[in-house]
């Protein structure tokens, strides 16, 4: 049974990629309050982040943006599974936001955990990469989330980076 609530976590996943990749342009934009909508999320996943003792500090701005709100919670939702996942114990994830000149919005999110390897740095958002060092800690997952957050961005016509934190983290 607990393989098939995965295969149907995993199916649902790469459905959600297909649609993402097949409909760029098509979305149904309305106001989204970032800061509300991750302290929501941070309730969602209050049991995991207090098990592992991870440390959130929002400093979204209050402001609303203009997006899928799916789509946007898809971003921010994989975004804080994956440092809970895997910045290790006693992290501190710090998400921050700000508007830009030309009237979009910079998000930068980032932990101070254990990061990865230099050279998986740019294969993190290819789907179902998985660091090895994840699969020998049997950390499950499948793969995606970091693809879903990527073409989440792509749809909203943004861009996206993933960059090493001094001092240990991944940003």
């Amino acid at each position: 049974f607990v393989q098939a609530l995965k295969l149907t976590d995993i199916i649902s996943d790469i459905s959600f990629v297909t649609k993402l990749e097949e409909v760029p342009g098509k979305l149904k934009l309305v106001s989204v309050n970032l800061k509300v909508l991750f302290a929501d999320i941070v309730e969602e996943l209050s049991a995991d982040i207090a098990l592992n003792n991870i440390r959130i500090v929002n400093e979204l701005d209050s402001d609303n943006f203009s997006g899928s709100y799916n789509l946007i919670y898809a971003i921010l939702r994989n975004l804080l599974e994956n440092a809970v996942k895997y910045a290790g114990e006693g992290s501190v994830v710090k998400v921050s936001s700000k508007l830009l000149p030309d009237g979009s919005h910079e998000l930068d999110f980032h932990d101070n955990g254990r990061g990865v390897p230099e050279d998986t740095i740019d294969k993190i958002f290819d789907r179902f990469y998985r660091i090895s060092s994840d699969m020998e800690m049997r950390k499950e997952g499948s793969g995606l989330g970091l693809t879903i957050v990527r073409n989440s961005v792509l749809a909203h016509k943004g861009e996206i980076h993933a960059y090493h934190v001094p001092g240990g983290g991944l940003g």
